[in-house]
């Protein structure tokens, strides 16, 4: 743990941690959103419903993209700052280049990476260090995403 002193005040800053892992099956998401719930109960209930939803759909990726199985895993990992808020979410798939074109679906599906990316003021596919698929989205702790132009 570290800190700065503003004041008379002590700000910590240390970093809460989260690592879980989910059987590939359709309960994953559901899973995932079960765990985050319970996460850090000091976050803004914006920042708690934005993390929600971008754990569930990047589950939601990776239960219908990723390799299947009983034996295989996505692991979710969640890592706080004072600034944001880091997501990782690794499977055992092929990868995947990211979409040029975020429009959202026409059906039921095809509306995950544009929420992510509407709720992210970051988000990303892999960076050659992990085998399998890792996307990664961070949400900043304020609850409003920034766009690069800003």
């Amino acid at each position: 743990m570290s800190g700065t002193r503003q004041s008379d005040l002590w700000v910590c800053l240390e970093a809460s941690d989260l690592e879980s892992s989910f059987c590939v099956s359709p309960d994953a998401p559901a899973q995932a959103r079960q765990v985050i719930d319970k996460f850090d109960p000091t976050l803004s209930s914006r920042v708690q419903e934005s993390l929600r939803l971008v754990v569930s759909e990047l589950i939601s990726n990776a239960v219908q993209h990723g390799l299947g199985g009983e034996q295989r895993r996505i692991r979710l990992r969640v890592e706080t700052s004072v600034d944001s808020i880091m997501v990782e979410v690794l499977d055992e798939g092929r990868g995947f280049s990211p979409p040029t074109d975020l429009s959202p679906g026409t059906n039921d599906h095809g509306w995950g990476l544009a929420i992510v990316e509407g709720l992210a003021s970051a988000w990303g596919v892999g960076d050659g260090q992990e085998a399998g698929t890792r996307v990664w989205a961070e949400i900043p702790m304020n609850g409003s995403p920034t766009s690069p132009s800003s």
